[in-house]
């Protein structure tokens, strides 16, 4: 995660946190992840883990897909607010992490408010309304 961190701050970068969680780009539910997170031409390094979110661990094959089709099926169940837990915390500690690069520093907060927006449906209905203006 350092190296790209250090290239985003070469690249005149304010705020940006690189992670690595697990052997995935993304914050991870299934094992520690690593962070660099760049604030103010400073780095810094450390782990998080689903706790700090406010979440449990859930195993990497609880986060798997299958052909397009499942996961188009499992996205639309997720938007609608039908998801499954695995499903919709993997989403909300990556927003949550998202929404810390932005300024709101509280991971569980933003985890739980990610969450309640998860399973109002509201996303969902975005994504029509979105789609309908082509």
């Amino acid at each position: 995660v350092m190296p790209i961190a250090q290239t985003l701050k070469v690249l005149g970068y304010q705020r940006a946190a690189v992670v690595h969680g697990g052997g995935m780009d993304e914050v991870a539910l299934h094992d520690v992840t690593h962070v660099a997170e760049l604030r103010e031409g400073e780095i810094t390094r450390y782990q998080l883990s689903p706790e700090d979110f406010g979440f449990g661990f859930h195993p990497k094959e609880a986060l798997a897909g299958g052909t397009p089709e499942e996961n188009r099926d499992i996205l639309t169940s997720l938007l609608q607010g039908n998801g499954q837990q695995a499903h919709e915390e993997a989403v909300a500690v990556n927003v949550a992490m998202l929404l810390k690069v932005f300024g709101q520093e509280d991971l569980r907060e933003n985890a739980q408010q990610a969450l309640n927006a998860i399973r109002s449906g509201q996303a969902y209905e975005r994504v029509v309304a979105l789609a309908a203006r082509g």
